[in-house]
């Protein structure tokens, strides 16, 4: 009896050994912890980058930093590039790589009159671009233009807009 029991015990260790040794490694779940633990709050932030003037002035009510990124809410951004004044608006802005990505109520307005509203932008701060994949509404030089993507290079100051809805002519009456 006691020989049976060993038996059957050697048995269903070994078919065990088996399956272990021929299971997949790679279907385990090796994956990280995606949560994002802030390493900082700040309250009530100004930045201003200087060259040989102010360049940029960031503002934000607050601020939460995380190992990767930086996460601002009800922020604006002004910045100076060849005599124009940017002033980017929203609610919340993310700041990672070299690019903001701004969300929720954005606005960029220019000293010169253009004004443009969507969902999100983002600015490449290396390359000086403003993008967008969402719907936008750009308004300035007496045009209304609707449009489903933006492209503005700051260096050449030439504007890329595709799926272009509609473009109105204003009169001042």
């Amino acid at each position: 009896m006691v020989i049976r029991a060993l038996y059957y015990i050697l048995t269903i260790c070994s078919v065990l050994a088996i399956f272990l040794l021929f299971q997949e490694p790679y279907f385990l779940d090796l994956t990280k912890n995606t949560n994002n633990i802030a390493n900082m709050q700040v309250y009530n932030i100004e930045d201003f980058e200087i060259s040989d003037k102010v360049d940029k002035i960031l503002r934000a009510k607050k601020a939460i930093r995380y190992a990767h990124e930086d996460v601002l809410f009800d922020g604006n951004l002004s910045y100076i590039h060849d005599g124009l004044n940017y002033f980017l608006t929203s609610k919340k802005m993310k700041l990672k790589d070299k690019i903001i990505t701004l969300s929720k109520d954005v606005v960029l307005n220019r000293n010169d009159g253009l004004e443009f509203k969507s969902e999100q932008l983002k600015y490449d701060f290396e390359n000086k671009l403003i993008f967008t994949d969402v719907p936008f509404n750009a308004f300035g030089y007496k045009t209304i233009v609707n449009g489903d993507r933006l492209r503005y290079d700051l260096k050449t100051k030439n504007m890329l807009v595709y799926g272009v809805k509609a473009s109105y002519e204003l009169e001042k009456k």
